[in-house]
């Protein structure tokens, strides 16, 4: 099983830019939106394009996970 999540965390890092790494942690931390984006120094509207980016780039995941 670790070696598995392993895998499926190497292939998120590959996948995704650094932005999208920070942003998909503080999403996956809790953080609002607006939070995200005074963290990261970018607009609300960034944010968002940033998760759907993220969404669309690891949509292999729904296979990968079953």
């Amino acid at each position: 099983e670790k070696e598995r999540m392993n895998e499926i965390v190497d292939k998120i890092k590959k996948s995704l830019s650094s932005m999208e790494l920070k942003v998909l942690n503080l999403y996956l931390k809790g953080y609002s939106y607006n939070e995200i984006s005074k963290i990261s120094n970018l607009s609300k509207k960034s944010i968002d394009n940033a998760l759907s980016r993220i969404k669309n780039k690891l949509s292999f995941l729904k296979y990968e996970i079953k």
